[in-house]
């Protein structure tokens, strides 16, 4: 039987607008979701989203206006990996808004379809539907696993990604569980250099850069050790 995989509530609410600001200046942009490890409220997000955080301030779109919040780095990913962990000064969400979000890779399998969850850059969610808590409802996609990920290679999938969807959850259903399950982060699509050809056949002597059709995300194990080196 196959199982029919939508979106709910639980990973509905835990996804937000998110942008890194100094001053006027907006240093970066896309996606953050929140994740509860050991009785604690955490955020997550891409790296080349979050380095900046700490350094700068961050804000997060809710009632149809970017509202700033003080955010404390806990760890980046190591490496190459892409991935930052976050604390903010006040709860976005209320207890009765948060529910029960599992976390883990365990299970998938290759050519399973997964689920992403975020906001495009060409996407304005103030002319979309606001969720009741007012922030803005993140647009879902869907990709197919096409590799399994090791501890230094992050999982590839069948997908097209867009900018904005960096920090992303990447979400299954395990074959047991009706639950869904956020199995990683998403950060990248592979690109492809093209070259520019005439109307005639030549080359115009110069490329542009091309979405594969490729994407790229992180285990979320990497988020769960980040926080149980900082709770040590």
């Amino acid at each position: 039987m196959v199982k029919i995989m939508y979106p709910t509530t639980n990973i509905f609410n835990r996804v937000f607008n998110l942008r890194v600001v100094d001053g006027s200046t907006v240093l970066s942009s896309g996606t953050m979701f929140t994740i509860d490890v050991e009785n604690r409220h955490y955020f997550v997000t891409a790296r080349h989203i979050g380095e900046h955080i700490g350094i700068s301030g961050i804000q997060v779109m809710s009632e149809n206006q970017w509202v700033s919040y003080s955010a404390t780095v806990i760890g980046h990913g190591k490496g190459k990996v892409d991935v930052t962990v976050i604390e903010i000064s006040e709860p976005l969400l209320s207890d009765k808004d948060r529910f029960p979000l599992p976390l883990g890779s365990g299970g998938i399998t290759i050519g399973e379809e997964m689920m992403f969850l975020g906001f495009p850059s060409v996407y304005d969610p103030s002319m979309g539907f606001s969720l009741h808590h007012g922030f803005p409802l993140p647009l879902t996609k869907y990709a197919r696993l096409s590799n399994l990920p090791t501890r230094e290679q992050p999982m590839w999938l069948d997908g097209h990604n867009n900018l904005g969807f960096s920090g992303a959850p990447l979400c299954f259903k395990p074959s047991k569980s009706n639950e869904l399950t956020v199995a990683g982060v998403v950060c990248a699509y592979m690109p492809s250099q093209e070259e520019v050809i005439y109307e005639n056949g030549e080359p115009a002597g110069y490329y542009v850069q091309e979405n594969t059709g490729f994407m790229l995300a992180w285990d979320i194990r990497h988020c769960i050790e980040i926080i149980h080196s900082n709770l040590d």
